[in-house]
């Protein structure tokens, strides 16, 4: 049996409309301060997802860029 969920605890709304991650959240995954993620709403069950985005081929590319500099 796989672990389905995991609940990080509940956190408050910022200004900025802004909402901080909890270190673990990230760090599970292989996330870091200035990755992107997609933000989605399932209207439905009221949930607001949020996922790892995948990388595009330019952001890749400018990633390869800035190392090699």
């Amino acid at each position: 049996m796989s672990i389905q969920k995991v609940s990080f605890g509940a956190v408050q709304i910022q200004k900025l409309r802004r909402v901080a991650l909890d270190e673990h959240l990230l760090s599970t995954l292989g996330l870091s301060v200035g990755d992107r993620v997609t933000v989605e709403l399932d209207i439905e069950s009221e949930a607001i997802v949020i996922r790892k985005a995948k990388a595009s081929k330019a952001a890749a590319n400018q990633t390869c860029d800035e190392h090699a500099e």
